[in-house]
């Protein structure tokens, strides 16, 4: 009797020794459930694969567009540059008639109108294209705004007096670091007073430059309000590691630069 019970059990054993188990058949509503779940699962890893790369396709194209506006902004200021040196030269001669004379004050004039086109694309490079990216070398910094100044003497008639003392020498970007100060110094330009001279005084001590401009204007002017110039100047120099800010006291308005010797390329 026993014997024929344990072959029974053997008999209902698979080859493992584990009885076989019979799932039950699933319910068909069971079965379309867990069809639509596996759609969406693919379509769900579809949709993520198609986010993924626009994603991809928006990052290139901002990468792009910054670079392309960095370029075109570049390639325009070096000839600017030589054209405003060209006038600023032909200013100073003695050996021009008043024809003349007025022919150099419509090139400089150009000039300012191109600045205002590179301050517009600094402007759009600032907001859209993720900052300015630093490309610092030795340099002094005298230079650069004795330059900047002497263009906007011819172009705007302004008499512009620069002070310097102390060690000016530090790591900066020439190129966007003489944009912020043509910015500020144009934007003091156009507020301050007819016959009233700018005054800029730069000092360098330890490990910090700093830079006051002073311009005697409307005292009633928001001394914040001060435009695209200053905005663009204020994301340059912030991008140099500095800070620059705008006071007045009665008629007289001073932009503050302070930057950092060494600025870290980005």
């Amino acid at each position: 009797m026993k014997s024929a019970k344990a072959s029974k059990r053997v008999q209902g054993r698979t080859e493992s020794g584990v009885r076989p188990r019979t799932l039950p058949p699933q319910a068909p509503e069971v079965v379309a459930a867990n069809e639509r779940l596996v759609l969406a699962l693919l379509e769900a890893d579809e949709a993520r694969d198609e986010v993924e790369r626009r994603e991809r396709e928006l990052r290139e194209l901002g990468e792009f567009r910054e670079r392309l506006i960095g370029i075109v902004s570049h390639d325009l200021r070096n000839p600017l540059h030589a054209m405003m040196l060209g006038a600023t030269f032909l200013a100073d001669s003695k050996n021009i008639d008043p024809s003349e004379r007025e022919i150099v004050r419509n090139i400089a004039s150009s000039g300012k109108q191109m600045r205002a086109l590179i301050a517009l694309l600094d402007f759009t490079r600032a907001r859209l294209g993720g900052g300015f990216r630093i490309v610092p070398r030795r340099l002094h910094l005298a230079s650069i705004v004795t330059r900047v100044a002497d263009e906007l003497r011819i172009a705007a008639g302004r008499n512009i007096i620069v002070l310097a003392s102390g060690d000016l020498e530090g790591d900066w970007d020439p190129e966007l670091l003489g944009a912020a100060f043509s910015n500020v110094l144009g934007n003091a330009a156009e507020q301050a007073f007819l016959g009233t001279p700018i005054e800029i005084v730069l000092r360098g001590d330890g490990d910090q430059v700093t830079c006051h401009m002073t311009n005697e204007g409307n005292a009633n002017r928001d001394p914040g309000n001060v435009g695209l110039g200053f905005y663009v100047a204020s994301e340059i120099i912030g991008a140099h590691g500095g800070s620059i800010h705008a006071s007045s006291s009665g008629r007289r308005t001073t932009f503050t630069f302070e930057l950092p010797r060494k600025a870290r390329a980005s």
